[in-house]
């Protein structure tokens, strides 16, 4: 029959310290290594009401708050969303091909067209995110480098107010 075999081990000298002397401690300093950590500042948009049809720029600045260069080219994607309709009326990817020296910051627009009609009416959520396919290894002190890659802001354009029923009272 063929078993498992457990054995214990008591150790002991002539001390009677034989298991009190097992362990170590040995004090250990380090320190980070240098990364990049981009992130968005200054998210905003220049148009102060939006209207369907209208010319909607947004105005950032991408900041490198690591300590080392983020060396391009890494995409940045915007996204806007008609969160009245739930319609994404521009999903786009900007390339940053220069590369961000640490503490460093770049100003970035990008100019687009709401849409005219039913889409170009209601709330926008407008998302910015940084090196959207992670090309730029990140890393910073309280490990958050690559969760701070985004940032947003809503607007909103004047009500599309529609006459769908009239009912005249009895005369």
């Amino acid at each position: 029959q063929k078993g498992l075999a457990l054995a214990k081990v008591r150790e002991a000298n002539a001390a009677g310290t034989g298991e009190a002397n097992n362990l170590a401690i040995v004090a250990v300093t380090g320190t980070l290594a240098p990364y990049p950590d981009l992130q968005p500042q200054s998210f905003q948009t220049t148009v102060a009401t939006w209207a369907p049809g209208a010319s909607i720029e947004l105005r950032w600045n991408t900041a490198n708050s690591g300590t080392r260069a983020a060396t391009g080219p890494w995409a940045e994607r915007l996204v806007v969303s008609n969160a009245s309709r739930r319609v994404v009326v521009l999903d786009t990817s900007l390339t940053h091909a220069a590369s961000l020296a640490p503490g460093a910051t770049s100003a970035r627009t990008h100019t687009f067209t709401l849409p005219s009609g039913a889409n170009g009416y209601g709330t926008f959520t407008v998302f910015l995110s940084l090196d959207t396919a992670n090309t730029i290894a990140e890393f910073n002190a309280t490990d958050d480098a690559e969760a701070n890659n985004t940032a947003s802001l809503q607007a909103t354009t004047a009500l599309d107010l529609a006459v769908t029923e009239v009912v005249l009272p009895p005369v």
